[in-house]
């Protein structure tokens, strides 16, 4: 195993660790539509319940390609730049 293999299953537990409070969270964002939905709401909303997705989607290919282990960072931008368009 290489140095950046290694870097890359440490940030894929990482990712696992972090659905545990998704599990709590996911379903309470709904409540963001309460108010008028903006595009920021959407983008916040759909980047959190598609987080999994990208989760499950960086263990089917880890082991071909080890870079892909950052896929999830999209989602954790997309969530970032929703909570400055509010």
């Amino acid at each position: 195993m290489t140095a950046s293999e290694g870097f890359a299953q440490r940030l894929f537990y990482g990712w696992l660790i972090a659905l545990l409070p998704w599990v709590v969270i996911s379903p309470l964002l709904a409540m963001a539509f309460d108010s008028p939905p903006t595009v920021g709401v959407y983008i916040g909303v759909w980047s959190v319940w598609t987080y999994p997705v990208s989760v499950g989607i960086v263990w089917m290919f880890k082991r071909r390609m080890p870079w892909i282990t950052l896929l999830p960072f999209v989602n954790v931008a997309a969530f970032a730049i929703a909570c400055k368009m509010n």
